[in-house]
């Protein structure tokens, strides 16, 4: 018996080790699969941590930022903060050290059609670890601060869990009867174990609650379109963000056409979306972090080859050599290259231009030629120009010469565009010869 008693205390010794050191899951194993944006911070002590080295920090702390630091830090605080203190009686600084994992912003569809009603979602998730007693006693002081502000809170079970609702528009009203009503805004807040979680609807807190209890329900991580910009982007990231651009593109379309319907534009907004190229565009995502040489973003346009056209088209590069000429100087602080076809980036802005408005780009050219053809009538702006582009644009940058302003501004640099030949020869009349006398 003695020996069953010590098993049982060290098995229930282990398990409440094993329960309070569980992480928890990152934003995409939380969210629903309709998330429309993400941006997250997986783990802000470690941002914390390496914000002292990071080149940002390092901007920001230098002494020639300090007269635009102070300025703008005195702006927010005046303009920000305290109409935000004056309106709820919540100080920010006080809930910063609630920031010790996670901290997620996302945005969900919740059957959003470009209509009022339903709006999208709003969700807030974030780890204060194990500041989880300080998160409680904050929340608690935050729903008597708003009590005391006037305002009346709500009070819903989600899945076991207390949220407090608080109405963020109370004197919205019916508007103009073209307008429509106004829909009222609402934001509930509550805490499971040590996050906070916040969102607009209930049927998003639903899903990320259960979530975070264990429950089996699907969520973005499982999403195909989601997945592939997360294996190749987000891993070992201090921030990521993702944006799921295909169904905005298919709202936002909608928008544009309803508010368009009956004006006479000679541009209509479906026709230049899909000129633009925004409907091949899928999603867009980037990851930043800090490394030894400094900070890595990437950055990355997923649109599928065959369906790019428009300025996702103008983008695309050739497969050929990028890397740093011989002619670029050794003190060159900064250089890039772009291996772009000229003839195919005019033939596709030529193609892009005429289906929103045919003829456009003809009559620009044309003003173009007829300027530059009274300095010189044998100028020609597509023939000695367009037709010439070649498929190489080179720049580089030098240090400046003083921390001056005006030498800040102006740093050396200098710019090269490719040509595939020289400009064809103007014929001229034949030259005589002449003799010239000559002193020995």
């Amino acid at each position: 018996m003695k020996m069953y008693r010590h098993g049982f205390v060290a098995a229930f010794l282990a398990a409440c080790l094993w329960g309070g050191s569980a992480a928890t899951p990152p934003a995409p194993q939380l969210l629903p699969p309709d998330t429309l944006a993400l941006l997250s911070m997986p783990d802000w002590s470690q941002i914390r941590g390496s914000a002292a080295t990071s080149p940002v920090q390092l901007l920001w702390n230098d002494p020639l930022m300090r007269p635009f630091r102070d300025k703008l830090i005195k702006k927010l605080e005046t303009e920000v903060f305290a109409k935000l203190e004056k309106d709820t009686g919540i100080k920010l600084a006080e809930y910063a050290e609630l920031l010790q994992g996670q901290l997620s912003l996302a945005i969900t569809r919740n059957g959003w059609t470009g209509t009022p009603d339903p709006l999208p979602g709003l969700v807030l998730i974030l780890d204060a670890r194990d500041k989880a007693p300080v998160l409680n006693a904050k929340l608690t002081d935050l729903r008597k601060r708003i009590t005391d502000a006037g305002q009346t809170l709500k009070t819903e079970k989600v899945r076991d869990v207390e949220f407090t609702r608080l109405t963020l528009n109370p004197g919205a009203e019916s508007g103009a009867a073209e307008a429509g009503p106004v829909p009222k805004l609402s934001l509930a807040f509550g805490q499971v174990g040590s996050v906070l979680v916040a969102g607009m609807h209930t049927r998003d807190l639903e899903r990320v609650v259960g979530r975070l209890g264990g429950a089996t329900m699907p969520y973005l991580g499982e999403e195909a379109v989601f997945a592939a910009d997360q294996q190749a982007f987000f891993r070992d990231t201090q921030v990521f963000g993702w944006i799921h651009f295909a169904p905005l593109a298919e709202v936002l379309t909608k928008i544009a056409s309803t508010a368009a319907a009956g004006e006479d534009s000679p541009v209509q907004p479906d026709k230049l979306i899909g000129a633009l190229g925004l409907k091949g565009l899928k999603t867009l995502a980037f990851g930043a972090r800090d490394t030894a040489e400094g900070s890595v973003v990437d950055l990355n346009l997923n649109a599928p080859a065959a369906e790019r056209k428009g300025l996702l088209k103008l983008l695309t590069t050739e497969a050929k050599e990028a890397g740093i000429p011989a002619f670029v100087p050794a003190d060159a602080v900064a250089f890039w290259r772009w291996r772009l076809d000229g003839k195919k980036l005019w033939a596709t802005l030529e193609g892009m231009m005429n289906e929103i408005q045919p003829g456009i780009l003809d009559f620009v050219v044309a003003q173009l030629d007829a300027g530059l053809k009274e300095r010189d009538p044998n100028l020609d702006f597509k023939r000695s120009f367009i037709l010439n582009l070649g498929d190489d644009l080179v720049g580089y940058q030098k240090a400046p010469k003083s921390a001056e302003p005006k030498d800040l501004l102006n740093q050396p640099s200098l710019f090269l565009l490719r040509f595939c030949q020289r400009r064809p020869p103007v014929e001229r009349p034949a030259l005589r010869p002449r003799l010239v006398p000559h002193a020995h």
